[in-house]
């Protein structure tokens, strides 16, 4: 080795050199505690800083911690070549949920992971998530393929089939998101008129 590429550390150094290889052992005790399953284990709802929260997962999932990551398949349509392709996509785009241990150490060993943005909660406690929630998710993705082309989008005519603005038509004024209802402006005796409509009550009209 070259004359002057190794040196003694100052005193200053030697401080700066402990206290990051104290952090380092911090870390990693902390990750351990997040990895620990020698209790009962809570699912939790992590929120992270980058849109796909697929990376994040899966350094966490490297560490030994459950994760599990809802997707969904959908078909979506290529314009070009007018076909159609089945795509998965993350369920949650920023979220995903991890099994832990209901103890604090479990919670902030989570939070350093890069990426990772928080545990959601009530103020500073995480709110863990029922195991009936979980299946209830895991029921929705194991179903049926989603197909894209039939859900309800801006500037599409549709006519309520139910409810007290049957049977007017109206044109979709926001494209159907994950709830229950679509906004629409209802034709009512000439009058566009903005309502939101159960996705169940309106039907497309070609």
């Amino acid at each position: 080795m070259r004359e002057g590429l190794v040196h003694e550390l100052s005193e200053r150094e030697e401080r700066a050199w402990q206290k990051s290889r104290k952090v380092r052992e911090m870390v990693c005790w902390l990750r351990d505690q997040a990895a620990a399953q020698d209790d009962e284990m809570f699912w939790y709802v992590v929120r992270t800083k980058k849109p796909n929260a697929d990376s994040v997962a899966d350094t966490v999932r490297e560490r030994g911690i459950t994760v599990y990551c809802p997707t969904e398949k959908v078909v979506k349509r290529v314009p070009r070549k007018q076909t159609r392709i089945t795509v998965e996509r993350p369920l949650y785009a920023r979220y995903f949920f991890v099994r832990l241990v209901r103890f604090e150490a479990a919670w902030l060993g989570m939070m350093t992971f890069d990426g990772v943005d928080c545990l959601l909660g009530n103020g500073e406690i995480p709110q863990s998530v029922p195991e009936r929630f979980i299946a209830k998710i895991q029921s929705r993705c194991a179903g049926e393929l989603i197909d894209k082309s039939s859900l309800f989008r801006a500037g599409e005519r549709a006519s309520v089939t139910f409810g007290p603005f049957a049977p007017f038509e109206g044109i979709v004024s926001k494209d159907e998101g994950s709830g229950k209802t679509v906004d629409i402006e209802i034709d009512i005796f000439g009058r566009m008129t903005p309502c939101r409509v159960g996705i169940d009550h309106l039907s497309k009209l070609a």
